[in-house]
């Protein structure tokens, strides 16, 4: 992982020589890719080397030479134990290092008297995606606690008239304990349905 030396998260243990306000990027190993064979470091490349402590945000994505992946089955599987969400239909479509995807059909379930998709289903598809993508560090192995819900904010925009709503997440802010995450919804015609914002709290390693 490459990112700006002036947004280096603390702490990290370095490796390397070059100090860090000298530099325009650094280079994170995690841990666990430490003992990956890393064929293609190239030692002249300018930056600073440093090693991943394995209880910060960054538990996965590319490093130098070694390359770690999200497994979507595994993450599908993990969270198929979520029966209220795969009762309606939800389905994990994507996870990536910065965001989420998920989907859910429009089936006659879940719309309301009116005709038309219940808010309740709309906030379930949005809450799920949030739970997910909160809960990506803990899943792929990381010593954190569970992560849940402390408080959503949703506003609905509009009426989906497509057969499918997709929900997409980003990470706005992340502390140790609270995190902030933003989910819109949106339906297959691109039509915006709705917009929550959610805030996550996470539970010691030996108490979630």
């Amino acid at each position: 992982m490459i990112i700006n030396a002036r947004k280096l998260p603390t702490p990290y243990r370095r490796i390397g020589q070059a100090p860090v306000d000298a530099l325009s990027k650094i280079y994170i190993i995690h841990p666990l890719a430490l003992h990956a064979p890393r064929k293609n470091l190239d030692a002249s490349e300018p930056g600073l080397y440093i090693q991943h402590p394995a209880d910060t945000p960054f538990a996965c994505g590319t490093y130098l030479g070694c390359t770690m992946t999200i497994d979507l089955n595994d993450i599908r599987k993990i969270f198929s134990r979520d029966l209220f969400a795969a009762e309606a239909g939800i389905v994990i479509d994507e996870v990536r290092e910065d965001g989420v995807t998920c989907s859910m059909a429009i089936t006659e379930k879940h719309l309301n008297a009116a005709g038309i998709v219940q808010g309740g289903a709309i906030f379930t598809l949005a809450d799920m995606t949030f739970g997910v993508h909160s809960n990506l560090d803990r899943v792929r192995g990381g010593t954190i606690g569970l992560t849940v819900g402390q408080s959503c904010s949703i506003s609905y925009l509009g009426i989906a008239k497509g057969n499918r709503l997709t929900a997409a997440s980003v990470l706005l802010s992340k502390g140790k304990k609270i995190s902030v995450y933003r989910v819109t919804i949106g339906d297959d015609l691109g039509n915006p349905v709705a917009d929550m914002v959610g805030n996550a709290y996470t539970f010691d390693a030996d108490k979630g």
